[in-house]
């Protein structure tokens, strides 16, 4: 099975997924953020699960970082997603994913992680903000 990166910067130039993010740009901090607002009676977990089931393919494994340490996303034979951290394979529940986000995933320079208020933050530094900056229209 060959291991990807999981490509945060994706998501980051993908304009369907940012048409409901408030996208902001700090230039004294170099700092591009889009931040999704918690919905009401759910948590991202909940949401984001479900998607990231019908674009996992069967055989595919992504590699991220979460708590200093990498771990693995990848979907088995029967179609469940699983995390892998050292030698254990767990499957991944929407409270699960909830607990990756609050810990913050890194990749591809950039992380995504849940605010304090339950909010979707994907947020970038540096010159990766910068370049993010240049492409994508910031809401002021």
């Amino acid at each position: 099975m060959a291991i990807t990166a999981l490509s945060l910067a994706s998501f980051a130039v993908d304009s369907d997924l940012l048409h409901d993010a408030w996208v902001s740009f700090d230039p004294q901090h170099e700092q591009w953020k889009a931040t999704w607002q918690k919905p009401h009676m759910f948590h991202f977990g909940m949401i984001l699960l479900p998607s990231l089931i019908s674009k996992v393919n069967a055989g595919q494994k992504f590699s991220f970082e979460s708590s200093g340490q990498t771990a693995y996303l990848f979907k088995d034979d029967a179609g469940r997603l699983l995390v892998q951290r050292g030698n254990n394979s767990d499957p991944l529940s929407a409270n699960d994913l909830r607990d990756l986000l609050r810990a913050k995933i890194q990749a591809d320079g950039m992380t995504l992680f849940l605010d304090p208020s339950g909010n979707l933050v994907l947020e970038a530094s540096g010159s990766r903000a910068v370049a993010l900056n240049g492409t994508l229209k910031v809401q002021k």
